[in-house]
């Protein structure tokens, strides 16, 4: 049985048995946000997606892709780079990205309240869809409501994609150099702000995980993007896809060749704090009048 069919099949039973759920009869009776995202993911980027929207709009969320949704009711696009997966039909779209640009759209949104940067916007504009430039990644929001008082204890801090985490956590001279820190992207025992707290501890950070840059550029922490085995989905897109979306137009990138030979003094050199020019208050209102408004 192949991967797909399994991941198809797990979905399907995972529905089914959650006809009679606790999350269906909140989706029957109470009204919860319909929330579309990587929801089997523990990616800290897809994995904060309830959290963050519940504590910003303070409605309960259900996962769009674990019940049926007889009513047909609006789901949410919340963050990741999403928008080129199926189902954007009766969608509300909220800091979402594209991973790369697509031949066509699969479905039409109803409703932009936010895109993750000005790439995505214009992949939306080259389909006719309209959108009200309010920009940024939701993940940004995190310093409005977290600011942790951490002491510094690493000079570095190094957060790799989760699919090159491995090579890192098994890198001796890495793991040995107690200037450094390997911050893991994948969250563990619900604990969503353990990322946070760890890059907070370090006096740059230098990453291939989208998300780990985000958080260090919203906790203003001097960080620099590295890239390392290159087999990405997207390539570049969604880095430049955020850094455009916060009026950042070019951004340094080292590679890292061989883990054994990392040049600290080049990242240290090159990593800089981000000035970050968005609305951060039109991002949240986006999202809390579009639900104060359609209740």
């Amino acid at each position: 049985m192949s991967i797909k069919l399994k991941t198809e099949l797990f979905k399907y039973t995972t529905k089914t048995k959650n006809i009679l759920s606790a999350d269906f009869k909140e989706y029957l009776f109470n009204d919860p946000i319909l929330l579309y995202y990587s929801d089997f993911s523990k990616n800290w980027g897809d994995y904060i997606n309830p959290y963050l929207v519940e504590k910003i709009t303070g409605k309960k969320t259900v996962s769009f892709k674990r019940i049926y949704n007889p009513l047909n009711k609006p789901k949410l696009f919340g963050i990741g780079s999403i928008l080129h997966h199926p189902g954007l039909d009766n969608a509300v779209i909220w800091g979402s990205g594209f991973i790369y640009p697509p031949k066509h759209l699969k479905g039409t949104p109803s409703k932009i309240l936010a895109l993750r940067g000005k790439g995505s916007a214009a992949i939306m504009e080259g389909f006719g869809i309209k959108h009200d430039n309010i920009f940024g990644d939701p993940a940004l929001l995190f310093p409005t409501f977290y600011n942790p008082k951490k002491s510094k204890k690493f000079k570095m801090g190094i957060i790799p994609h989760y699919s090159e985490l491995d090579y890192f956590l098994t890198n001796t001279q890495v793991k040995n150099n107690k200037d450094v820190t390997i911050i893991s992207p994948l969250v563990k025992n619900d604990q969503v702000f353990e990322i946070i707290d760890q890059i907070c501890e370090c006096d740059i950070v230098i990453s291939s995980s989208l998300h780990g840059l985000i958080l260090t550029d919203a906790y203003q922490i001097p960080s620099l993007r590295f890239t390392f085995t290159n087999k990405l989905v997207g390539g570049d897109f969604k880095f430049n896809d955020y850094y455009s979306g916060v009026g950042i137009n070019d951004h340094d990138v080292i590679h890292l060749d061989d883990l054994n030979k990392i040049n600290y003094s080049e990242a240290y050199r090159l990593a800089t704090t981000k000035e970050l020019n968005f609305d951060l208050e039109k991002l949240s209102l986006s999202i809390l009048d579009y639900y104060k408004n359609n209740n």
